[in-house]
């Protein structure tokens, strides 16, 4: 089994009890591990750049779908066998993309598209991530 620091809005989480890193296993690091993925992959850098909305909804869904490649990947090579099934990440199941609108109208605004991805563990335990991502983050 591995264990991993946990990690929320890119600081290190400390126990208060202890002083020490919360240590996070299971579909929690799985979790964390997708994010991460997800977070490190330069997604938000199409925001922007590809005007017709159409053609960013695909270009994102094929990017996610190119960075649950990689985190499969990544899984194989480090750490496969101290993995449980639960930390390990089995396919994906569904992605999502959607552009917004701007605040108060029905127009669709440039700079910014949501996403939803499913995914499943070895051990058959769905996650889901949602996010929004938008020019400068």
């Amino acid at each position: 089994m591995t264990a991993t620091a946990q990690v929320v809005d890119g600081d290190i989480v400390i126990s208060e009890a202890t002083g020490r890193p919360v240590l996070i296993r299971d579909t929690v690091k799985l979790r964390q591990d997708v994010r991460q993925a997800i977070d490190e992959s330069g997604l938000e850098q199409l925001i922007g750049r590809v005007t017709n909305q159409y053609a960013l909804r695909g270009l994102v869904a094929s990017r996610l779908s190119a960075i649950f490649l990689e985190l499969a990947r990544i899984q194989q090579n480090v750490q496969f066998s101290e993995r449980t099934l639960a930390e390990q990440y089995a396919g994906l199941s569904r992605i999502d993309v959607f552009p917004k609108t701007l605040p108060g109208s029905s127009t669709l605004d440039p700079t910014s598209i949501s996403f939803r991805v499913s995914v499943v563990s070895r051990r058959g335990e769905p996650l889901e991530i949602a996010d929004t991502l938008s020019v400068g983050t």
